[in-house]
């Protein structure tokens, strides 16, 4: 049978006829049995379906997750869910081919429809995936991987033993370290107790929600309460059970007064044995020992954890009602006022009063009952997992927000010590030094930057006197060496030409033989004095230099070409690289002075052979790293004494009878001057190697 209602339900009706007893081969039916089967709504707010319901016709949560409606001819008939299908969906849609095929997205919602008979089209609908909740997948994901991979590096550094005291962090990360940890710990803390809050603040509300519709039922049941207390009335109960829990949208359970099931909206699950028929007795003692107008439960049903709602039905003020001894309601025939016409009991429980209307009753307890709500763990799941999703979509947009902050902020902190440090990297004894600009002042950075500039012209008025101090001593010490150097020749001079004085004063004939004698004396001398006034003036005007582009191999080979010994006094060995002859040991330096330095090492390198030790110098050229080129001139002379190597390129300081310890002084500065470098490696007894690098031109 179909509904008038093309989306009701359908019934189906049997007839099943019971024969009576056969008399002569005839027999007449008692009568029929009609068996009338008619499909079940499931509600929304029931759990019945959860419960007892087979898996395989009912999807849990699908009714909370879904809408849909039915349309017949294009006109909206039936609609179940929160979608307002009446406003939000227009009929236009309904004609769009894509409705049926793949489905249609629309602010916020996906709708998908199927065609049937006669017209009629169901459509349902659902959420589709929102940003938040790609958010949140976003910010679940993050912060998992962020502690997973800090538990990963954590554990990496104690088991390779990198404690905490080894590891060097610089000053930028610490900052941004220690801002990341004032940040998050803040918003942890924040986050924690708002989440506190709130689900203090849900369950307040869920209490409060409850109690409303326990006050809604039982004014529902105000006037039908003497049923309560008639155990005749069972049907009626029942009926009036499930009348209220569809007005209040809730299950609903009757008790009498002594705790004992009457009537359920869901008689299943009692008769499933998933409740029991007896009040709970916890409920018992907070209504009727201690006189509280409600008591909320946590119960469970299998493994479903629910609250429970149960209130006292109470007799009107002046209501007569019969009590066993130990004070429990019982039924009275006082209250019946009569039958009906199908011979039921008839009751009223108007006392008259205009009070009965608007108070709630205060007499005794005539009954109770007890609402169970099944998803109220679930609504609070639901709610806390929205509020978890707010929480980690606040807190990982914050994060990343202070976390950029953090990084802007150190930059910006340690900017002005990283220009501190660069200026102070480039401080030099030598050359000019700058100043730093800092606008901000008056902070403490800008303190450091005005006690770094007060150093700097203090070390610049110190670098001036010292300077200065130097060059007096220099001088006085070039004074000092001139006199000593010029006296050496004067002395022998003088006592010559006093030789000469007395000779020719005492005409002794010789006088002629002994004039051209002293006169040789005194030219070696002046030569001797010559020489010296040449090694001072070259050192002196040494950073007058003329450098450029000079073939050093060409110049080391003429140079060892001039000093190349006979045969019998020695060997000179020059090595140079095949590709020396094409002229790419190109260096950029002053050729006088290099001529000059090479010559000085090897005389040098000759007169430090001793006597009787047949000398060997070997003069070698290599390449360095593709971009420098090393000349070595090495000696099998005596070597150079301990006590003597640190004066060996000191001005003035010599080890030989003659020479003015110049040489080596110059060709150290020339050297360094070129942007080379001279040393040596010596040897006592075995010999001793300079070495000269220079740097190849470009």
């Amino acid at each position: 049978m179909n509904s008038t209602n093309p989306f009701g339900s359908r019934r189906y009706v049997a007839y099943i006829t019971v024969p009576g007893t056969r008399v002569n081969g005839f027999g007449l039916p008692l009568g029929a049995v009609r068996v009338e089967l008619t499909l079940k709504k499931l509600t929304t707010y029931s759990v019945l379906p959860e419960l007892l319901v087979d898996q395989n016709f009912f999807q849990p949560g699908l009714a909370t997750e879904l809408s849909y409606a039915g349309y017949n001819q294009g006109r909206l008939v039936y609609s179940e869910g929160d979608f307002d299908y009446g406003n939000r969906l227009p009929a236009s849609l309904l004609k769009e081919p894509r409705l049926y095929v793949q489905g249609v997205s629309r602010r916020g919602y996906h709708h998908f429809a199927v065609k049937g008979s006669q017209g009629r089209t169901v459509v349902v609908t659902t959420a589709t995936y929102s940003l938040a909740d790609w958010l949140a997948n976003f910010s679940f994901q993050f912060l998992l991987s962020s502690f997973f991979w800090l538990l990963v590096g954590g554990a990496a550094l104690l088991l390779r033993g990198r404690a905490t005291p080894q590891l060097r962090l610089n000053f930028s990360t610490r900052i941004q370290l220690l801002l990341n940890v004032g940040i998050v710990v803040p918003l942890v803390v924040v986050s924690v107790a708002t989440a506190s809050q709130l689900i203090d603040s849900y369950k307040r509300d869920l209490s409060r929600t409850y109690e409303r519709r326990g006050q809604l039922a039982l004014e529902s049941l105000r006037r039908q309460r003497h049923l309560l207390s008639d155990s005749t009335a069972r049907p009626t109960l029942t009926a009036l059970a499930k009348n209220v829990a569809a007005l209040t949208e809730t299950d609903l359970n009757l008790y009498d007064a002594h705790g004992e099931l009457l009537a359920s909206s869901q008689p299943l699950i009692f008769d499933a044995g998933l409740l029991g028929p007896l009040l709970n007795p916890q409920a018992v003692v907070a209504l009727r020992e201690r006189n509280r107008p409600r008591a909320l439960l946590t119960e469970r049903a299998g493994s479903l954890s629910f609250n429970a709602l149960y209130l006292p039905v109470r007799a009107g003020e002046g209501e007569a009602v019969a009590t066993d001894l130990a004070g429990h309601a019982l039924a009275s025939s006082a209250l019946r006022k009569g039958v009906d016409s199908s011979g039921n009991p008839l009751y009223d429980d108007d006392d008259g009063s205009s009070a009965d209307e608007l108070a709630m009753p205060t007499g005794p307890i005539v009954g109770y009952v007890g609402i169970p709500f099944f998803d109220s763990e679930k609504e609070l799941n639901t709610k806390l997992t929205e509020l978890f999703n707010t929480i980690l979509n606040i807190f990982t947009l914050m994060f990343l927000l202070f976390l950029g902050l953090a990084f802007v902020a150190a930059r910006q902190l340690t900017a002005p010590l990283k220009l501190i440090t660069e200026k102070l990297t480039q401080t030099t004894l030598t050359g000019e030094n700058e100043l730093l600009d800092y606008r901000s002042s008056d902070d403490e950075i800008g303190l450091l930057v005005r006690e770094y500039n007060a150093m700097l012209t203090k070390l610049e008025a110190s670098k001036r006197e010292l300077a200065a101090q130097e060059k007096e001593a220099a001088w006085r010490e070039m004074a000092r060496q001139v006199a000593h150097e010029i006296k050496n020749p004067l002395t022998p001079m003088k006592l010559s030409l006093q030789f000469l004085q007395k000779a020719i004063a005492e005409r002794r004939a010789n006088a002629e033989e002994l004039i051209g004698r002293i006169a040789q004396t005194l030219i070696t001398q002046i030569d001797v004095l010559s020489d010296i006034a040449t090694s001072f003036s070259t050192f002196t005007n040494l950073p007058t230099m003329r450098p450029e582009r000079l073939d050093v191999a060409a110049i080391l080979r003429r140079c060892a070409a001039l000093h190349q010994p006979d045969s019998s006094d020695g060997a000179l060995d020059l090595h140079l690289p095949p590709d020396a002859e094409t002229g790419c040991y190109v260096v950029y330096a002053d050729e006088s002075l290099l001529v000059r330095t090479f010559n000085n090492l090897l005389i040098n390198a000759r007169q430090a052979v001793p006597e009787g030790r047949e000398p060997h110098i070997d003069v070698s050229l290599t390449p360095v790293n593709g971009s420098q080129v090393r000349v070595a001139i090495r000696d099998n002379g005596a070597g150079i004494p301990e006590e003597v190597r640190e004066k060996v390129f000191v001005p003035n300081f010599t080890t030989k009878e003659t020479g003015s310890g110049i040489g080596l002084a110059v060709a150290k500065r020339g050297i360094e001057s070129a942007g080379g470098k001279i040393w040596f490696e010596t040897e006592v007894g075995e010999g001793t190697g300079f070495f000269i690098e220079l740097p190849l031109a470009g």
